[in-house]
């Protein structure tokens, strides 16, 4: 988790959004992400997921005025 929260910081949320989870696998290493591959995924599958969700609730508001 703090490995993605390094990863998006100070980051667009398209580009947030545009990450895959090879970025993940590149930065952890490939055996310590197939031995976990639940854990090594999670926390960039949130983080996309609240992205998504924050552009959503932005563009209702912004229809709203």
């Amino acid at each position: 988790a703090s490995l993605v929260t390094e990863l998006v910081t100070g980051q667009p949320l398209d580009d947030v959004l545009e990450l895959s989870y090879d970025a993940i696998i590149d930065e952890l290493g490939r055996e310590v992400v197939m031995s976990r591959p639940r854990c090594a995924t999670l926390a960039l599958g949130t983080v996309k997921a609240a992205a998504d969700s924050y552009k959503k609730g932005e563009r209702s508001a912004k229809m709203e005025v």
